[in-house]
């Protein structure tokens, strides 16, 4: 307990970066229940307890339709909330980072299409009949997410940096959209991501919208290794080439010892966020992650959040299970936490 202890004491002192954050499931409890009480949001929480209780997973799912319907939560927050709730949430979000986990470096992705509902992307791009290439509400959001970063970060040592991110489920025209949509806020945005089906054919039909993104001069993040194979790792690799600077999650990455050279070669980091694998069933436990051997094979690494308030969690916390249940160092978390300065995609596009 007393070294446990301690290194609570030492992770809170810490300054802290983390590079793989959802703005979505990163709403804080504490302001949907804020929402709830002003008749912002239509949600019938008996209390705060209650909300946490349903938001946060406290154990593995059991599959991800478990993850998707809690995910649902806070997809509501900004559907019904609109953009005065994305602000707030936004806000919240950064100012909690800053004052309670010593964050000072902030990327956060999200996805516009989801904050609008979700809706098939096809079935969307034929909505608009030619006049828009993406939904005029995408833009009502992304406005109220950057004066939530101002506001929130607003005489602070922090650096925020947003990026968008494609869910793969919705279809390839989601991409297209995503990348118009990007290139509207060009000024605002670092880099450019893709989550969800991870599948080879899914990844294949995303492949234009990758490189439209990397035409824009941002460099991406991949949701990949996650839940498959590393061979899907590689297809990902393969599929949108030297555009891809990270890779999110990369769980089986060292099950190919040539991945792992490559990986090395090009400078590729891989953001690690452990307990978000442990519980959406990636790893059997905590102490399973293959972080440590991530480091032994010379791989870049880091290690972030990915949805704090859906994995109940804070970056401290990340850090001290790093500590104390994969047994990691402090300075190996240390070197991680310089590697994660080193690998942001966030340079002038930033809010101070």
């Amino acid at each position: 307990m007393k070294t446990e202890e301690s290194n609570r004491q030492w992770v809170t002192r810490q300054p802290k970066a983390d590079l793989h954050r959802h703005i979505e499931g990163g709403v804080r409890p504490e302001t949907i229940w804020r929402l709830q009480t002003e008749g912002k949001v239509g949600f019938r929480f008996s209390s705060l307890s209650a909300l946490k209780k349903k938001v946060s997973l406290s154990r593995p799912v059991q599959d991800w339709h478990e993850f998707f319907n809690d995910f649902g939560i806070f997809q509501r927050v900004f559907t019904e909330g609109g953009p005065k709730a994305t602000l707030a949430a936004v806000r919240e979000e950064v100012e909690h980072a800053a004052e309670q986990e010593n964050i000072d470096l902030l990327e956060l992705r999200f996805s516009p299409q989801f904050m609008n509902g979700d809706v098939d992307a096809e079935q969307l791009r034929r909505s608009l009949k030619g006049r828009a290439e993406y939904p005029s509400a995408w833009d009502d959001h992304m406005e109220a997410i950057i004066q939530g970063c101002v506001a929130g970060s607003l005489g602070r040592d922090m650096k925020v940096g947003l990026m968008p991110l494609v869910s793969r489920n919705y279809g390839p025209a989601s991409g297209m959209m995503t990348v118009a949509f990007a290139r509207r806020w060009r000024p605002h945005v670092v880099g450019f991501d893709f989550a969800a089906d991870e599948s080879k054919s899914m990844t294949t039909q995303f492949a234009e919208s990758a490189a439209a993104a990397h035409q824009l001069g941002l460099p991406l993040t991949v949701h990949t290794g996650e839940g498959y194979s590393s061979d899907y790792i590689t297809h990902t690799l393969d599929t949108y080439g030297s555009a891809v600077r990270r890779l999110g999650h990369a769980v089986t990455v060292l099950d190919d010892p040539e991945l792992v050279r490559r990986c090395r070669r090009d400078g590729i980091t891989v953001e690690c966020c452990p307990t978000s694998n442990y519980l959406m069933g990636t790893i059997p436990s905590l102490r399973a992650h293959p972080l440590p051997r991530m480091i032994a094979s010379g791989l870049r690494v880091c290690v972030n959040t990915d949805d704090p308030s859906l994995f109940g969690l804070t970056l401290n916390q990340e850090w001290e299970n790093c500590l104390n249940s994969i047994h990691l160092s402090r300075p190996q978390l240390l070197r991680m936490n310089a590697t994660a300065r080193a690998s942001s995609f966030i340079t002038a596009n930033s809010f101070q």
